[in-house]
């Protein structure tokens, strides 16, 4: 699994520096964003995870084609992750009767294409709260998470592979669940094909039955950065980093 950018890779080795791990180098593919207290590589994604607000701040992961419907059985179970120490994990009775979903950031249903892959997506590490109205798009609701994570799959399909970011913004007068887990104010996405490159980047507030406003919610990875302060692409080159940053992709969508 290659990136089909028009740079040299050689960098990579010496750049994901923060885990050896093969599924390390390949998901975390443009290196580390920062802003996490833990880096936890798993082989369908990569997670940061913060200590502080018990959730992950960014995923980033593969959709391929050739395994974007391989389907197994999803797994469900829920667990904390042994990596993370207990007062800093969240737990099932975190979500407990708080009336949010425990919403995935690396989506079960795009690391799918074996049992092992999927019941990694269902640490705790993975989750954060979100909406039902927000995290589902099935059952009645209108969710644009779960709407986005479908058209990506769509896109993976249509392009052969796609390379995803996706993650949390803790705003202002944010609230808490259970033992102190942030509920996020917003959330994004940043979308990359190896074709072109191009790129499509979306600041999603937090939000029941918003399906039909996404397109409101393009925006560019720059913006994506100055809000939260972390780094997308830091093992492009320059040129091609600051030109793929700034666009806002409207005509992609």
């Amino acid at each position: 699994m290659l990136f089909r950018f028009i740079l040299v890779l050689g960098l990579l080795a010496a750049s994901v520096a923060v885990s050896a791990n093969e599924s390390c180098s390949t998901n975390m593919e443009l290196g580390n964003p920062g802003g996490a207290d833990a880096i936890l590589c798993h082989d369908g994604y990569a997670v940061g995870y913060s200590y502080q607000h018990k959730i992950p701040m960014w995923c980033a992961y593969w959709i391929e084609r050739e395994t974007v419907d391989i389907n197994v059985e999803r797994q469900d179970r829920f667990v904390e992750h042994p990596q993370i120490p207990g007062q800093y994990s969240s737990t099932r009775g975190d979500y407990s009767k708080s009336g949010y979903d425990r919403g995935h950031c690396a989506p079960s249903a795009s690391i799918d294409y074996s049992a092992e892959a999927n019941q990694e997506t269902f640490f705790y590490t993975n989750m954060f709260p979100q909406k039902p109205g927000f995290n589902r798009d099935m059952f009645g609701h209108k969710g644009a998470w779960g709407h986005l994570e479908n058209e990506i799959r769509d896109w993976a399909r249509q392009r052969d592979q796609v390379y995803v970011i996706s993650g949390a913004y803790i705003g202002e007068g944010a609230q808490r669940i259970g033992n102190g887990v942030s509920v996020p104010t917003d959330f994004f996405k940043i979308v990359i094909s190896p074709i072109g490159p191009e790129v499509i980047a979306f600041w999603i507030p937090h939000k029941e039955n918003a399906k039909y406003e996404v397109s409101s919610y393009l925006t560019s990875v720059d913006e994506i950065e100055r809000r939260t302060g972390l780094d997308f692409m830091s093992l492009l080159e320059d040129s091609q980093e600051n030109d793929l940053e700034s666009q806002i992709a409207d005509k992609l969508w």
